[in-house]
């Protein structure tokens, strides 16, 4: 092969990609697009679409915001694979192959959620898990460590991460309970437990 059939056939632009449309706290999008020989695969072949839309969750659905980052984390790792010359066919061989270590799922703490996924600043996954009833966040340092943390810590660690729509949203959450709690406290009684002087 030639440099130029190299680039006539092949340009740095081409394969399988997530695009991830982020306009929270309205919505989260995830999509799959492929491209080839440096356009849409629509122009080559108007059979297929441009896109797909493969998960969308939107501000009354707050909790799927980690569910969109699942499925962006899954939809990455099958376009790398697929990027790099895997077909269709090993995908499903692999899958299948892997199907019996994969029966029984992690167990995250009852009553938390994923609200985020993500590369930290030392480059390793790290995945925050919160809860609409505990004071404390779940955050899972792959291969490093797991823990309760304060709510507040949370909040600097995703700050520090850049991830500052989910900090809001922690924020968010822990006022909305302070401001129940304060809510259901007996008249009289102010935020420390005393009644009135």
């Amino acid at each position: 092969m030639t440099e130029t059939e190299l680039h006539e056939n092949l340009h740095p632009d081409d394969g399988y990609r997530v695009v991830v449309v982020d306009n929270r706290p309205i919505s989260v999008a995830v999509y799959g697009e492929i491209f080839a020989k440096g356009r849409s695969i629509s122009t080559l072949f108007p059979n297929l679409p441009d896109a797909v839309l493969l998960y969308e969750a939107r501000a009354e659905q707050g909790r799927e915001f980690g569910a969109a980052q699942r499925v962006q984390h899954l939809a990455d790792a099958v376009f790398r694979f697929l990027n790099t010359g895997g077909t269709r066919e090993e995908l499903a061989e692999t899958l299948k192959t892997l199907r019996p270590l994969i029966a029984a799922p992690l167990t995250i703490p009852d009553g938390y959620y994923l609200l985020e996924s993500y590369l930290n600043t030392d480059n390793v996954y790290e995945h925050v898990f919160v809860s609409d009833a505990q004071d404390e966040a779940v955050v899972w340092v792959e291969n490093t460590f797991v823990d309760l943390v304060p709510w507040q810590e949370i909040v600097r660690r995703l700050g520090d991460n850049g991830k500052l729509d989910s900090a809001a949203f922690v924020e968010r959450l822990y006022a909305g309970r302070e401001e129940e709690d304060l809510r259901a406290l007996p008249e009289g009684v102010d935020s420390a437990g005393d009644p009135p002087a």
